[in-house]
């Protein structure tokens, strides 16, 4: 008689448990990078990062040219709520990225959201938003658009996003 009752939730349980796999898989590379360019100023986030610790892809952080002064906002959210916030910081320094963990130190794998806002040389302030895919996992497993991962270390130097750089990642 108990498990009669109790056959519904289960069934709910595993459809809702299943689901966020599924879209993390379908969904983790099928986001965009930020790749923009803003009055000669080039501004750079990758849609995926790998924070296991490997000393590649670790940091999740925004990549620009000499025409951004500095950072002034730089927030990664999930379900709304901050998760990881700096602010008024010089731009291409890990020292301010985002290493995955919260604040109990756990890396959270999953797609979160980001904000930034950034000052332009000329005084100008500009502000954008995306998501990025956190894989914190090792080995790296695959996803379903793994070609469509964007990497931080495919920054070209200047700000920009060069598709034709290494990932240095691997799933399996």
């Amino acid at each position: 008689m108990f498990l009669k009752r109790l056959y519904p939730f289960l069934f709910v349980f595993i459809i809702f448990a299943g689901c966020g796999k599924k879209d993390f898989n379908e969904d983790c590379c099928g986001l965009e990078p930020l790749a923009v360019e803003i009055k000669e100023a080039y501004l750079y986030l990758p849609n995926a990062f790998t924070p296991n610790g490997d000393g590649l892809n670790d940091y999740f952080m925004p990549f620009t040219n000499k025409f951004i002064s500095k950072i002034q906002t730089f927030k990664v959210l999930q379900d709304g709520k901050t998760v990881f916030e700096k602010n008024d910081f010089s731009p291409n320094t890990t020292y301010f990225g985002w290493n995955g963990k919260d604040e109990s130190g756990k890396v959270n794998q999953g797609i979160f959201d980001f904000q930034i806002q950034v000052l332009h040389k000329n005084g100008e302030t500009f502000s954008y938003e995306g998501k990025v895919c956190c894989r914190s996992e090792y080995p790296l497993s695959c996803v379903e658009n793994e070609g469509k991962c964007f990497f931080p270390s495919q920054h070209d130097g200047s700000g920009g996003l060069n598709k034709s750089l290494p990932t240095w990642e691997s799933c399996q």
